[in-house]
């Protein structure tokens, strides 16, 4: 394995270490981008690059700040602008503020110096309304179900925010259009602690014809109101068939 390979494995290892400890991650990027000795989806990328990607795999809340300097400086150079805030040396600063800023699961907040990053967190910190899928119990997707059949669908989702979760539902987003029949159109979130994980079934009828069916919900509160908007949601996904 050569040298420059082994740096990268190695690195790699450090880097999810690092995470695997974390709930949130705060991302700060100014007019450095560090040396690009690691290898990922075939590009070599930084120790910091790697750790944003590894937050977004892992679905992990973040919160993003680019010194204001350094938007000014990456729009100029977009442009073909002159700038000096960013050196050569690390133009590459300028594609990883590309990349977060393509996504749409992102959002950048920019800053003028620390006293702008401690009130953004402070106002948005405690805050943060957030799910994360732990896992399927049961009934898993791309399972076959038998034609007509009654079933439980059971999900668990983890309190991934700063919010207490109170008096809160799961409701079907695409009722009578997935073939599956539920019960209740709605069914109750435990109260859920930050931290805590949340076990929720709903009871199913399968169609009494074959079809691959995929009901998606999502959490709305007591009024009815999405209560995470930018989230796809959860979902059962079943094959019905004869077997």
């Amino acid at each position: 394995m050569p040298p420059r390979a082994r740096a990268s494995r190695h690195s790699y290892d450090i880097c999810i270490d690092r995470l695997s400890a974390c709930d949130y991650a705060i991302v700060l990027i100014d007019a450095k981008y560090g040396a690009p000795i690691i290898v990922d989806d075939g590009s070599e990328i930084s120790i910091t690059h790697l750790e944003y990607r590894t937050t977004v795999r892992r679905c992990m809340p973040r919160f993003i700040f680019v010194s204001q300097a350094t938007w000014d400086a990456r729009n100029a150079f977009r442009k073909g602008l002159s700038q000096s805030h960013v050196s050569a040396k690390h133009l590459g600063v300028f594609d990883f503020v590309d990349e977060i800023h393509k996504s749409r699961t992102n959002w950048i907040s920019f800053y003028e110096d620390v006293d702008d990053i401690l009130l953004t967190l402070k106002t948005n910190l405690l805050t943060l309304d957030d799910s994360d899928f732990v896992s399927d119990l049961g009934v898993a997707d791309g399972d076959s179900v038998k034609l007509g059949t009654r079933f439980t669908k059971t999900w668990q989702i983890r309190n991934n925010g700063m919010v207490a979760w109170k008096n809160r539902r799961l409701c079907e987003e695409n009722p009578g259009a997935s073939g599956l029949i539920p019960d209740q159109p709605c069914v109750p979130i435990p109260d859920t602690m930050p931290g805590q994980i949340a076990t929720i079934s709903v009871e199913f009828t399968a169609p009494d014809y074959s079809a691959t069916c995929k009901s998606i919900w999502r959490m709305r509160d007591e009024n009815n109101q999405h209560c995470l908007p930018n989230k796809i949601g959860i979902w059962c996904k079943i094959y019905a068939s004869h077997r």
